[in-house]
C-alpha cells in the first residue's frame, strides 16, 4: 500500500491513498450514474447527484478508519495479553514492553501499528524517560479509547504505589475481555451486516426488473414533472432508511 495521503482542498478533506481515492471516485461516480439512469433516466440527474459524491468519499473514509481502528483494537488487545504474560513471568514493567513488542512482532509484523509503538515506547525507556508519559504519547496517537485507559490507570498506579504488576496486570485483562467481547458481537452480526448490504441493493434491483421487463408500468415515472417528484421522494427515503439499517447494525460496546 502507498504511502498515506491527505488530499484536501478549501472544503473537501479525505485520507486516502492514491489509489485508494482513484477507487472511490469511479464507485461513487458508478453509483451516481446508476441512480440518475434508475430512478430518473436521465443523464441529467448526474449533474444534480454528484455533491452525493462527497458524502460517499466521507463514508467510505469512515469505513476505513473504522477497520483500522478495528485492527488496531486487536493488535491492543494481543498486546495487553503479552504484557499481562511477561509481567506474571517475573519482567520488569519496561521489559515486558520489548517481550510484547517482540511477540507482536512474530504476530502481525514489524510494519504493524502496535509493534511500532511498543518499540518506539522500549526506545524511549532506554532514554530514561517514563514510561506513563511514553503511554500517554501512545494512547493520543492511537485514538483507542482502551490505550487511554490503560496510560490513566498505569500512571495512577505508579503515582499510588501500590501493587503495580498486579494492577496493570487486571487492568490489562479487563481490556483485552472487553476487546474480545467487541469482536464477538461483530462475528455475531455479521451476517445480519451482509444481508443489511443486500436489502440496501433491492431497490434498485427491482426496478432495474422493472425497466427490462415491465417498462410500460413503470413509465409513467419517467419524464414529466410528477414522476421525477415521486421518484426523488422515494430515493430520499431510500437513503434515510439505509442510514437508519446502518445505524441498527452499529453496535459499540
Amino acid at each position: 500500500m502507498g504511502r498515506l495521503r491527505k488530499f484536501a482542498g478549501e472544503k473537501f478533506c479525505y485520507e486516502f491513498t492514491r489509489k485508494e481515492l482513484i477507487w472511490g471516485i469511479l464507485e461513487g461516480m458508478l453509483s451516481i450514474l446508476a441512480t440518475s439512469v434508475l430512478f430518473f433516466d436521465h443523464w441529467i440527474a448526474v449533474v444534480f447527484l454528484t455533491p452525493y459524491l462527497h458524502f460517499y468519499l466521507k463514508r467510505k473514509e469512515g469505513q476505513k478508519k473504522k477497520k483500522e481502528q478495528m485492527m488496531t483494537s486487536a493488535q491492543f488487545k494481543d498486546g495487553m495479553l503479552a504484557i499481562s504474560t511477561a509481567l506474571a513471568a517475573g519482567y520488569s514493567v519496561e521489559n515486558s514492553f520489548r517481550e510484547a513488542a517482540q511477540e507482536l512482532d512474530q504476530l502481525y509484523g514489524e510494519t504493524s501499528v502496535m509493534v511500532k509503538e511498543f518499540k518506539k515506547i522500549a526506545r524511549k525507556i532506554e532514554f530514561n524517560e517514563n514510561v506513563e508519559d511514553a503511554l500517554e504519547e501512545m494512547a493520543g496517537q492511537l485514538n483507542l479509547e482502551e490505550a487511554v485507559y490503560f496510560a490513566e490507570v498505569f500512571r495512577f498506579a505508579k503515582r499510588s504505589g501500590g501493587n503495580l504488576i498486579e494492577i496493570i496486570t487486571k487492568t490489562a485483562r479487563n481490556i483485552s475481555d472487553k476487546i474480545s467481547v467487541r469482536e464477538d458481537i461483530d462475528v455475531l452480526i455479521s451476517g445480519k451486516k451482509m444481508e443489511q448490504k443486500i436489502m440496501n441493493l433491492m431497490p434498485f434491483g427491482i426496478i432495474a426488473y422493472l425497466r427490462m421487463g415491465a417498462y410500460e408500468f413503470i413509465s409513467p415515472m419517467y419524464g414529466n414533472i410528477l414522476g421525477i417528484c415521486v421518484m426523488a421522494v422515494c430515493l430520499v427515503l431510500y437513503m434515510a432508511a439505509r442510514m437508519l439499517s446502518e445505524k441498527i447494525v452499529e453496535i459499540n460496546v
